[in-house]
């Protein structure tokens, strides 16, 4: 680096006005800042990890399943007609945190839902049992339509 006189007597060999050498400061101190930057954007530093903070809500209770048809599909979304994701194969346990009021779990920990009962379907009926205590559901039958249901 010449500095600022370098820089300055250059100008002025060509006829060009100079820097002060406040302005010339100025200069250096915003390229210091503009590389600083770009070296941060290039290589950026990790952000440190926030601290754990207490879940508001309580975990969901797990229900324990295994599969008892030769095999069940693991859909993308509760329906016959969703993609499918997966197989589950006779003798398959996994844990499910939640139920459709129309009979399908969602797996936890992991995408996809299984019907638990066919219902006579293409001559299938129940395909998941649970295993262990069963717990309480709002609804603790499936139901056979999706019309509103009213409190009784």
């Amino acid at each position: 680096s010449e500095g600022s006189a370098g820089v300055n007597q250059r100008f002025k060999s060509v006829g060009e006005k100079s820097f002060t050498d406040s302005t010339v400061r100025a200069l250096r101190e915003h390229a210091k800042k503009v590389a600083a930057l770009e070296a941060e954007r290039l290589n950026p530093k990790p952000k440190p990890k926030a601290a754990p903070t207490a879940n508001p809500l309580a975990p969901l209770p797990m229900q324990e399943y295994k599969v008892v048809h030769d095999f069940v599909y693991l859909r993308q979304e509760p329906s016959l007609h969703a993609p499918i994701l997966g197989k589950r194969q006779r003798g398959d346990t996994f844990f499910a945190s939640e139920e459709t009021w129309d009979g399908w779990v969602k797996l936890h920990g992991q995408p996809g839902y299984i019907i638990k009962d066919m219902g006579g379907l293409s001559g299938i009926g129940k395909v998941l049992s649970q295993l262990g205590r069963a717990l309480p559901l709002v609804l603790p039958e499936p139901q056979g339509s999706p019309e509103p249901l009213t409190f009784e």
